[in-house]
């Protein structure tokens, strides 16, 4: 078989390109690991998150944010702490590791359903209403992606960030472009 058309190729033949199930450990690691640390800051600060949750969910959100920033871009190799133990990282399309602000763009978009959806209990129900259906538009479109995208595993965030997750160490060749029937199935999702 002829490597030279990538568009055609199947994950299989695409070794680089970090898969479902690694992705998925590297997330909930991930997510484990930032969920006890803020646990720990929350119950270290009383009755202080109950009193202003609105606050206390905004800094939640800016320190993921930052987290996942620093540990994705140059200074941490593209790699959080989740994608060490799963040997992939993050990476730009032209194979170098991410900007600050590349890194912060991918994050903001990747964990904006997951932080601020407690928002939505705290508005005006027109307003909660339409947070939550951005955000869950959102949260449909990253996994719609994330799963049936199979050809290079890039979601939403990955596209505004030009970013795409691959293996540790795997030499990476050009990057198969994604089937078009998924764009229009996650604008009407939207």
């Amino acid at each position: 078989m002829d490597n030279t058309i990538e568009n055609d190729v199947s994950p299989d033949t695409q070794p680089y390109i970090a898969g479902f199930w690694r992705r998925s450990f590297a997330f909930i690691i991930d997510a484990l690991l930032i969920g006890a640390f803020c646990n720990i800051i929350s119950s270290l600060l009383g009755k202080f998150p109950y009193e202003y949750p609105i606050l206390i969910t905004l800094i939640g959100y800016l320190f993921v944010i930052l987290y996942f920033t620093y540990c994705n871009s140059v200074n941490n190799n593209g790699q959080t702490i989740g994608k060490i133990l799963q040997s992939i990282k993050v990476v730009k399309l032209d194979q170098q590791y991410l900007s600050l602000s590349a890194s912060f763009l991918r994050s903001a978009i990747l964990y904006a359903p997951f932080c601020l959806m407690s928002f939505t209990l705290l508005f005006h129900p027109v307003l909660n209403s339409i947070f939550t259906i951005l955000l869950g538009s959102l949260l449909i479109s990253i996994f719609y992606l994330y799963i049936f995208n199979r050809k290079n595993r890039r979601s939403i965030h990955d596209y505004l960030a030009h970013t795409i997750v691959i293996k540790n160490g795997v030499e990476p060749k050009t990057i198969s472009t994604t089937w078009n029937v998924h764009f229009y199935i996650v604008t009407i999702l939207v």
